[in-house]
């Protein structure tokens, strides 16, 4: 599986010419979603790297704040890119995922991977697999930060991305 996911982008972009690319919309819309994907285009307009695109794949519906309701968003970098440089949003320390409530409030953090999951007796939590030095450790060391959904905002110990 993590094979695909990180050759993913660069598939994404060989087809993105291809009339059987998979290219896809949001399936949930709103201010901030469209806020986060025109910064996309924008990085990668005026980075000259083509047109952006995610996959289907980028998107998940998901209810982030606990309230029952699947309509939060999660928006993958990680299956999507620039046409000329598939890899564009890719660091050492994952790509950008943003994570979306209601439509208008967000934050993006870099991850290799994510997770929701509910603690026993507690919040919703998003789990992120992150870059090691995170922890305090070296780049491939197993590093996981938490993020929570409290009073309609994100919390985390860790800062969010600024750029998305």
């Amino acid at each position: 599986m993590t094979f695909l996911r990180r050759i993913a982008p660069f598939a994404l972009a060989a087809l993105a010419t291809g009339a059987n690319a998979d290219i896809a919309e949001p399936p949930l819309t709103g201010g901030a979603v469209t806020a986060i994907l025109e910064t996309a285009k924008g990085s990668c307009a005026d980075s000259d790297a083509g047109s952006f695109a995610l996959s289907s794949a980028a998107y998940t519906a998901s209810d982030l704040d606990g309230d029952g309701a699947e309509d939060d968003l999660v928006i993958d970098f990680a299956q999507g890119g620039c046409a000329r440089d598939p890899a564009f949003f890719w660091t050492s320390g994952g790509a950008p995922v943003a994570f979306v409530l209601d439509g208008e409030t967000s934050a993006a953090f870099l991850a290799r991977s994510w997770s929701v999951t509910d603690l026993p007796e507690g919040p919703r939590v998003i789990l992120l697999q992150v870059h090691g030095a995170v922890c305090g450790s070296y780049g491939t060391a197993a590093c996981v930060q938490a993020v929570t959904v409290s009073e309609g905002a994100f919390r985390s110990s860790g800062a969010p991305l600024e750029d998305f």
